[in-house]
């Protein structure tokens, strides 16, 4: 698309440098004119130049910016730099007609409206970083999306405890409170049967039969007390943690509650 000068001071610029740039194509065509490799080179750089001024005004940006740097390669005159930093311009090769209009100032320390010029640069500094700043700003990675809320941790299977152990301790105290009770059992027994007296072998036998009758209770509570608690301890450790058991131990009973 065809270069449109942002301001009415850079459209002046550009007015009077290409007054400029005619003065200096004519001279270069009269010293093309007397002959010799050199003027040849002058004369070749001018008829470019003037190419890419037609191909400038008719939109043709790329071709304008061709025939310049080969204009320039013949004969490195700072009127090009300036015409190729209106083409870069126009093409939003920023960072380039930058640099053309500084090599153009640079190679002309009296040019007709230096300020403006350097004005212009400054507003193009100021593009190129924002430009900077936008690329910059487009190559951060997305923020990611919010990790979803973790799950609570399931509760662990810790078994079920020292509960059986204790049921079963309790068991092994009843049977040995048992076995105790039988010998007691027996000794009062042995002890009737060898009283002389009658009464005396009465009260012998009486506490043979409580303690027999107590030794059996225990067995039976303790037996079962055991064996509970160890089926317990083997057999059931994947019960929920609130799992409850509870064991009740009297006399002549033995109550067990509990969930397995």
């Amino acid at each position: 698309m065809p270069f449109r000068p942002t301001t009415r001071a850079i459209h002046t610029v550009t007015r009077r440098v290409l007054l400029v740039a005619a003065l200096t194509a004519t001279l270069l065509f009269a010293r093309a004119g007397h002959g010799g490799e050199g003027d040849s080179s002058h004369a070749r750089a001018v008829e470019l130049f003037e190419q890419s001024e037609r191909y400038y005004r008719e939109g043709e940006l790329e071709k304008a910016q061709e025939l310049l740097l080969r204009a320039y390669e013949l004969d490195p005159n700072p009127v090009l730099q300036f015409n190729l930093g209106r083409v870069y311009e126009g093409l939003g090769k920023l960072e380039e007609a930058v640099e053309a209009f500084r090599a153009f100032l640079a190679g002309s320390p009296e040019a007709p409206d230096r300020g403006a010029i350097e004005r212009r640069i400054e507003s193009l500094d100021k593009q190129i970083a924002e430009r900077k700043a936008l690329r910059q700003r487009n190559r951060r990675p997305p923020t990611p999306p919010p990790a979803p809320p973790k799950s609570p941790p399931k509760p662990q299977d810790t078994g079920p405890g020292a509960a059986p152990w204790i049921v079963t301790g309790v068991g092994a105290v009843v049977l040995a409170g048992a076995t105790v009770s039988g010998l007691l059992a027996q000794r009062a027994h042995d002890d009737a049967v060898q009283d002389p007296s009658f009464q005396g072998a009465k009260d012998a036998q009486g506490r043979a039969e409580n303690l027999a009758t107590a030794a059996n209770v225990g067995f039976a509570v303790g037996g079962t007390a055991v064996a509970v608690g160890l089926g317990w301890a083997l057999f059931d450790r994947s019960g929920p943690p609130d799992s409850t058991a509870a064991a009740n131990l009297g006399p002549t009973t033995f109550v067990f509650r509990g969930r397995f």
